[in-house]
């Protein structure tokens, strides 16, 4: 039967399958390839006795991050705070680009808005909703505007929470899943590999899976080429190939069409992280 793995489980892993949940182990020929099953991948499990069972087979993974483990998502919620810590846009800006470059429905989540301004938040609302992103203002500490992210999760696929230390990724977890720390543990078996490294572990929402990725403040998605971190922003996508240059920068270039559309059609604030991100990547290019 199919299943997805929820945690890796010392030698072996927890799988949900349509029959429940169970602890299950590699099949030695896959052991001897080297595949190391991770959270979100969709395995072939052979039903064992005692509720126990075999991975026959791993599918091809869509996608893969490194920190945290976790194979297959769909969708990463960025988390952000205006206040208690002030996050700079850049940050923000540098989760999205990155999940575009994952090709990762991206969301936005403004938390702490009960000791923020009023009108900050709506100014950041408006910056991202403009640009396509689902944006959902809320108070995790608070419980209040939590529901329409747990729909969005609710939705299907599997959701990685991302946001850097202090902006609340922790508070959100425990509104969306309380007491989840306790569900799938009751399936270590004594003896069994009981894992003492946190690991990460998908939680069900709806149709949808939760990861609770411990450590979990940058996206480790390397590879970002120069020319590609313009694509990354989705409103510069429209100006790309009109440039006066083909191998136009959108900095100080003659003729730039992106450069013209700043603060028209494209938010200032957005466009300096980009340029921030660019000549990160031309260093980095570089640098190798």
């Amino acid at each position: 039967m199919e299943g997805i793995v929820l945690r890796p489980q010392g030698q072996g892993c927890i799988v949900e399958t349509p029959s429940g949940r169970m602890l299950c182990w590699m099949r030695g020929r896959l052991r001897q390839t080297g595949v190391s099953p991770l959270a979100g991948d969709r395995v072939e499990v052979l039903p064992g006795a005692q509720g126990e069972g075999v991975i026959e087979s791993v599918a091809p993974r869509r996608n893969q991050l490194s920190r945290p483990a976790v194979a297959n998502v769909d969708r990463v919620v960025t988390v952000t705070s205006l206040v208690d810590p002030r996050v700079p846009p850049l940050l923000l800006d540098r989760f999205l680009a990155l999940a575009e470059k994952a090709r990762v429905r991206a969301v936005v989540v403004v938390n702490k808005v009960d000791l923020g301004r009023a009108q900050e938040i709506l100014q950041v609302e408006n910056r991202y909703r403009s640009v396509g992103y689902p944006v959902y203002p809320l108070s995790a500490r608070l419980g209040e505007g939590v529901e329409p992210v747990r729909r969005e999760i609710a939705q299907g696929g599997v959701t990685v929470l991302a946001g850097v230390t202090g902006v609340g990724k922790s508070s959100l977890f425990r509104c969306l899943i309380p007491g989840a720390s306790v569900e799938v543990g009751q399936l270590t078996r004594q003896g069994h590999g009981r894992h003492t490294t946190k690991h990460t572990e998908l939680f069900p929402v709806g149709d949808g899976y939760l990861a609770d990725t411990p450590g979990f403040s940058a996206l480790t998605l390397e590879g970002v080429e120069p020319g590609e971190v313009a694509g990354l922003f989705p409103e510069f996508r429209p100006f790309l190939g009109r440039c006066r240059f083909s191998d136009c920068r959108h900095l100080d270039d003659v003729g730039c069409a992106v450069t013209q559309a700043v603060g028209t059609r494209i938010d200032p604030v957005r466009y300096e992280s980009y340029t921030f991100l660019l000549r990160e990547a031309m260093e980095a290019r570089r640098s190798h």
